[in-house]
């Protein structure tokens, strides 16, 4: 009688382990942007509930160009590390991916901290729960764009920076 593992456990686990190993690495090397991004989705959304306003223009315009500037941010530095640009798009769908959850749990705080009837028509007013809830989910296609745009100028800069052999 022998100790060994059945040949299929023994690949369910190195394939567990690997998606671990990815997932870990993914995580690291994008949680600053994602946290970046993530705690701007609930500032807005914090701002939106609490300071109402009819003209959503300014606000919405600040917030699009910050998401912007950190998800080409996180492109441009995966792929500045990595040298390849595709891992600027794998940055910016990951750097997405984490601050949607960040966003959901801000938001549901928020919802525990202020849910008195002038939250309720403020959260009416700027689009709703859906509109809280859906939009960071939605931003994966962006993103990986976003990230990938920042990822050719971030590999075009590493490859400039390398000595030439």
């Amino acid at each position: 009688m022998t100790n060994a593992t059945p040949p299929r456990l023994a690949e369910a686990r190195a394939d567990f382990w690997f998606v671990t190993q990815v997932v870990g690495c993914l995580w690291r090397d994008n949680r600053l942007w994602a946290a970046l991004l993530g705690a701007s989705f609930v500032a807005r959304t914090a701002l939106d509930w609490l300071v109402p306003t009819v003209d959503f223009h300014s606000r919405s315009t600040m917030s699009t160009f910050l998401g912007v500037g950190i998800l080409l941010c996180a492109g441009f530095s995966a792929a500045w590390r990595s040298h390849s640009m595709w891992t600027g798009a794998l940055a910016g769908i990951t750097t997405v991916l984490i601050a949607a959850i960040i966003s959901m749990v801000g938001a549901t705080w928020l919802l525990l901290l202020f849910h008195d009837q002038g939250t309720w028509a403020a959260i009416q007013g700027s689009g709703g729960l859906a509109e809280v809830f859906t939009l960071p989910i939605m931003l994966v296609v962006p993103g990986a764009c976003l990230g990938f745009i920042g990822g050719v100028f971030g590999c075009a800069v590493g490859m400039r920076a390398r000595p030439v052999s």
